[in-house]
C-alpha cells in the first residue's frame, strides 16, 4: 500500500511544481525503501518551523506567507505534535486534569498519525490513576472504556511498520467523591486519512475510545465516549 501512496505523492509533486515551495518538494520526495525515508525533509512533530535555508529560497514566492502561516499556526496555536510519524506516543495531562480536545493528522507516506491533546481541570484533589494493558493487537478493532467513575487522562501507543498500525493503552483516573453518569458514544469522528479535531462537549469528560483499522487506507476511524459527572455520590 505504501508504494501506491508514493505514486500518488509523486503525481501531487508534479502538480505543485512551479508554484509550490521547496519545503513541499522535500516533503513529497519519493524514497524507494522504508529505511531511507529519513532522507526526506519533514517538519512535523515538535518542529513547526521551516528551515532557514528553505525560507530564504522561497520568501519571494507568492505562496510563501500562506505556507508559513499554515505551517506555524492552527486556530491561533503553534502547531506541535506529541509524537513523530512511526515513533511512540506517550501523553499525560497535568495533575488533576483530563483530555478535553483530540487532534490528529494522517500521512500517506508514513501511513501513520501524529497526535495532539488539550486538557481541562477535572479533579478537586489528587486522583487515583492507573494504566490499562494494551487494548488491541495490530489491525484489530477495539472499544475501550475506563472503569466505572474513572476519566481518561492519558494515552500511550507504538507503531508497527509491517502492520502500519498502532497498539494502544490508556491512563484512567478518579477521585472517590465523584461518579460518572449519562454516558454516550460519539459517531465516528473521522473518515480514513482525514484530519481529526474533536472536542469533549462542555460539562462532560472523556471516558473511552473505540477504533477500527482499514488495510486499504492503513488508517483508523475513531469514536469516543464521554459522561457527565456528579459529586457526593
Amino acid at each position: 500500500m505504501r508504494d501506491q501512496r508514493q505514486q500518488h505523492s509523486m503525481a501531487a509533486t508534479q502538480q505543485l511544481r512551479g508554484s509550490s515551495t521547496t519545503w513541499y518538494k522535500h516533503y513529497w520526495a519519493p524514497t524507494t525503501a522504508k529505511g531511507k525515508k529519513e532522507e526526506t525533509t519533514i517538519h512535523h512533530a515538535k518542529q513547526p518551523q521551516l528551515s532557514i535555508t528553505l525560507l530564504k529560497e522561497d520568501m519571494n514566492r507568492p505562496n510563501f506567507y500562506i505556507l508559513l502561516l499554515a505551517g506555524v499556526l492552527v486556530n491561533g496555536r503553534e502547531l506541535r505534535w506529541e509524537n513523530q510519524f512511526d515513533q511512540p506516543l506517550h501523553f499525560n495531562c497535568p495533575s488533576r486534569q483530563s483530555i478535553s480536545h483530540i487532534k490528529s493528522q494522517h500521512d500517506n507516506f508514513y501511513e501513520d498519525r501524529v497526535w495532539d491533546f488539550e486538557c481541562k481541570d477535572t479533579f478537586v484533589s489528587e486522583p487515583e490513576c492507573h494504566w490499562s494493558p494494551y487494548v488491541n493487537d495490530f489491525e484489530q478493532e477495539f472499544s475501550f472504556k475506563c472503569p466505572n467513575n474513572y476519566v481518561l487522562t492519558g494515552v500511550n501507543s507504538f507503531h508497527s511498520n509491517p502492520h502500519e498500525d498502532r497498539r494502544w493503552k490508556f491512563y484512567c483516573c478518579r477521585v472517590n467523591s465523584y461518579c460518572n453518569q449519562d454516558c454516550q458514544w460519539t459517531p465516528y469522528v473521522n473518515y480514513f486519512d482525514e484530519v481529526i479535531s474533536w472536542q469533549v462537549p462542555g460539562l462532560n469528560y472523556l471516558v473511552g475510545a473505540g477504533s477500527y483499522h482499514s488495510d486499504y487506507y492503513e488508517d483508523r476511524r475513531w469514536r469516543y465516549q464521554y459522561c457527565t459527572r456528579k459529586s457526593n455520590c
